[in-house]
């Protein structure tokens, strides 16, 4: 985020200040060279120093020195701990960025199997499934328009937007651990994006009245026609989403196959249906003192007043009373899952059109 405000500060300062012929050919490998290009001047035109510094301090210095306090004040404020240990916190965010970075801690499932090298393709396919119907129709709209060269559309604010996106994207991917929601970031500007498409179109019939005040109702008509079909659209969209109440982490884009093709390529699971293995163990006779294995003791110790331990080698997690087996263990083909392949289970969850969750009866032996 930071490198990408100074770039658009620094797009900002070029397109005000008018720099001399000779850095253009440098400028047009700017990534922000194509969102407004400018007329350099003649080459043999002197431009005093001051003409680019002034518009440097005030288009570019003093914005983001503004932008950089705004969103100093807001890290603090909306993070407790830094109010009291500040240098500590910094610290060790910084450790762990530099611990994550380099090696994944804990395999993921991509494309069918568990790796700690996801690859490239794991966040343009996690944008494909985590995103919506209704996204990707303003995203070809705006293809389709900038294919045509069309104006009344901001292209600059569509490019800065799209740029944010990729740069996001790509930043990430350099890194080993990947899950789907480090990619949230970079989904709000494709949406925004996606919005600008979709007003575009429905903008591009405007009613108008001739001289006499007469309104042009062939205009209105196919204004209403498409007024009706993004609502009607977007009905759809938010009647598919609804289904998966409360879970609607457990919802992937029905366009590439939803949360049945989801399952196949990214892995899924952030705790929904635990709660409900949690209510079933919880009236079992003499709950209190069971013990339970589980990867999702996060998502199942506060709502069950027994014991929960992690399926850890060097633990006896196969003596223990219960076992509860998650979607994200099957994906991975943990130990746990493992163990219980073929057993009969107490109790299933299932979150949409699959099964999240499973409980069996323990001891194994």
């Amino acid at each position: 985020m930071l490198g990408y405000i100074g770039l658009t500060l620094l797009g900002r300062w070029r397109a005000v200040a008018a720099w001399p012929l000779v850095r253009q050919s440098s400028l047009s490998a700017h990534p922000l060279y194509l969102l407004q290009p400018i007329k350099a001047p003649p080459a043999h035109s002197a431009i005093p120093f001051a003409r680019l510094v002034r518009p440097l301090v005030k288009v570019a210095v003093l914005p983001g020195l503004a932008w950089a306090l705004v969103a100093a004040l807001t890290y603090i404020a909306v993070w407790p701990a830094m109010w009291t240990t500040p240098g500590q916190t910094l610290s060790a965010l910084y450790q762990t960025l530099t611990a994550y970075a380099p090696t994944a801690y804990d395999p993921t499932f991509f494309l069918g199997e568990a790796t700690v090298t996801p690859g490239p393709l794991f966040y343009p396919l996690v944008a494909l499934f985590r995103t919506a119907p209704l996204t990707w129709l303003g995203l070809a709209v705006l293809g389709w328009r900038a294919w045509r060269r069309e104006a009344g559309v901001p292209w600059r604010t569509v490019g800065a937007l799209l740029l944010y996106a990729l740069l996001f994207g790509v930043a990430l991917s350099l890194s080993a651990a990947k899950f789907d929601r480090y990619l949230l970031p970079a989904l709000v500007p494709l949406v925004l994006a996606a919005g600008i498409g979709l007003g575009a179109v429905s903008s591009q019939y405007p009613v108008v009245s001739n001289q006499y005040g007469i309104r042009n109702t062939k205009y209105a008509l196919r204004i209403t026609h498409h007024a009706l079909l993004l609502a009607l659209l977007f009905l759809v969209q938010t009647l598919s989403v609804l289904s998966f109440h409360p879970y609607y982490l457990a919802w992937y884009n029905p366009l590439v196959g939803g949360q049945a093709a989801a399952e196949r390529i990214l892995p899924l699971g952030w705790g929904e249906g635990l709660e409900g293995a949690a209510q079933y163990l919880a009236v079992q006779p003499a709950a209190e003192t069971a013990r339970v294995a589980t990867w999702g003791a996060v998502g199942l110790a506060p709502w069950f007043r027994g014991q929960v331990v992690l399926p850890e080698k060097a633990q006896p997690w196969r003596d223990a009373d219960y076992l509860v087996v998650y979607i994200t263990d099957r994906q991975r083909n943990d130990a746990i899952a493992q163990a219980t392949a073929g057993l009969t289970p107490l109790y299933v969850r299932r979150v949409g059109s699959l099964d999240y969750v499973w409980v069996y009866q323990g001891p194994l032996r």
